[in-house]
């Protein structure tokens, strides 16, 4: 037994056949036949990628249609997946016993954020999922993870720009680690996360915080000040809380000054030291890792890595690898409500130590159109500012021996191809990738933006946009697993 799982308690260690009812894409091998296993893939690891890669075309295959960057099914009566395996997954949790013992069953202490946000993009209930589940335990209480929804009415579909979508995608889906009920491994005796079901049962009638606190903490109050409150309350409080609103509103999560206060804590939290992705997420990025660059073969696939390795040491760096995050769709027009609202760059985007500060590109006293057009070239940039923009990040120190650039986009497959021809067309880069190459499965069309994550968070150089929320996540990302601040760059 490694030592890390040996410090679990004797309960947690004999969960472990609960677990062998989960979904074949949650399942994760021992670590000792992971042990053997990996002496022997390394050898033909590049072969299998291209395998999967090649499987993944023939059985997507023709008379399919490219959406959103992906594969998906389009037939007449073809919808998309609804996930029940993963729903099924998270309901039998063997956390999910009454009669656990404390800190945990039915004399554990919870918390329910009832008010998270809803119907928003995955990076804008991502960021405050984590901050969530982060107070929780920083309380002592089970987290109480909830699904990411669009809506929360009983219907299973609904239509957004066009396209049918899941309703409600199970968190599982999209996170692994504590958020989504796995153990603590650096810290064994905290309570493990709990679906909403189960906290239903065994807190049939939690005790809100009160709502003043809502007003208090719109009224200015720092990202510290807030956790420190909450937790200060917490530790005194019924053993059911639920929050009914949203502590961390987009407000705070776009300015610097409230937020950064509270990184110095945040990151020491294994909410991010053991951060980790799906299953589900981390199989798409080993099938699509021949798309980004060629194949180190000493590089292990993620989903043979084992759970209790910290975060920092499952996503490395990908030397060479430059990811481009090219916002397009609704940002046309959002680009232009930036400037004039004078929006900073988002809070994750705005670390002291970070090269690139929007006062040096968009200067505060300027206003009008001509802060509009500052605004457009790092917001809504042209091809020609894009491929720019690459080969200066490529002159600076952190930018050596760039040699690969993948652009996560949700851009129009037209203009994609167009900005990929003139990233080909100077000769300067090996390999030149977007989210339209992505190889998805139909359940991994519908995370496809984690995905892109994925890439981004382990790339030698990131250049994000500084207003998005999907590049602040990525960046938080990266400075907790120890990504230096000058390799994080914006557009």
């Amino acid at each position: 037994m490694s030592p890390v799982l040996s410090r679990l308690p004797q309960r947690r260690r004999n969960d472990v056949k609960a677990y062998e009812a989960i979904p074949a894409a949650l399942r994760r091998p021992s670590v000792r036949r992971m042990y053997f296993m990996c002496r022997h893939i390394r050898l033909v690891i590049a072969a299998m990628y291209t395998l999967l890669s090649v499987a993944f075309l023939w059985y997507l295959g023709p008379g399919k249609d490219m959406v959103a960057g992906v594969k998906i099914w389009t037939g007449a009566n073809e919808r998309p997946p609804l996930y029940e395996s993963y729903h099924e997954h998270e309901l039998h949790l063997p956390q999910h016993n009454p009669d656990l013992p404390f800190p945990e069953g039915r004399e554990g202490k919870y918390l329910y954020w009832k008010g998270h946000e809803k119907q928003a993009g995955w990076n804008n209930v991502m960021q405050e999922l984590m901050l969530n589940a982060f107070v929780a335990h920083a309380s002592n209480r089970s987290f109480v993870f909830y699904n990411y929804a669009w809506r929360k009415d009983g219907t299973k579909y609904l239509m957004y720009n066009g396209q049918l979508l899941p309703s409600q995608i199970p968190i599982s889906t999209l996170l692994s680690g504590p958020i989504a009920g796995d153990h603590f491994y650096s810290d064994p005796d905290a309570p493990r996360s709990v679906s909403e079901d189960y906290f239903r049962q065994v807190c049939p009638h939690p005790k809100s915080v009160p709502e003043r606190l809502k007003t208090k903490f719109n009224g200015g109050l720092s990202g510290e000040a807030i956790v420190s409150e909450l937790v200060e309350l917490l530790t005194n409080e019924d053993r059911c809380v639920q929050v009914p609103f949203t502590a961390f509103n987009i407000f705070i999560m776009g300015d610097p000054n409230r937020l950064l206060d509270l990184w110095p804590r945040y990151a020491s939290s294994p909410i991010l030291t053991e951060f980790r992705w799906s299953p589900l997420v981390e199989s798409a990025f080993d099938t699509n890792r021949v798309v980004l660059a060629p194949l180190n073969t000493s590089e292990p696939a993620l989903v043979m890595i084992p759970p209790q390795l910290p975060s920092a040491a499952r996503y490395t760096r990908l030397p060479g690898l430059l990811a481009m995050h090219v916002r397009r769709g609704d940002y046309e027009k959002h680009c232009v409500n930036l400037a004039d609202w004078h929006s900073t760059y988002t809070a994750f985007n705005s670390f002291p130590a970070f090269p690139d500060k929007i006062s040096e590109v968009v200067p505060d006293d300027v206003g009008g159109d001509e802060r509009r057009e500052l605004v457009r070239k790092h917001c809504w940039p042209s091809i020609d500012d894009i491929v720019r923009r690459a080969d200066e990040v490529r002159e600076a120190p952190a930018g050596a021996g760039l040699r690969d650039v993948y652009v996560l986009t949700n851009g129009e497959r037209g203009w994609v191809h167009e900005l990929e021809d003139a990233f080909r067309a100077t000769g300067r880069w090996r390999t030149v990738a977007s989210s339209r190459q992505l190889l998805l499965s139909k359940e991994q069309a519908y995370v496809a933006q984690a995905v892109d994550m994925v890439i981004a968070q382990r790339a030698q150089v990131f250049v994000g946009n500084g207003w998005s929320s999907m590049s602040g996540q990525i960046n938080l990302l990266r400075m907790a697993n120890g990504f230096t601040p000058d390799s994080s760059r914006f557009l």
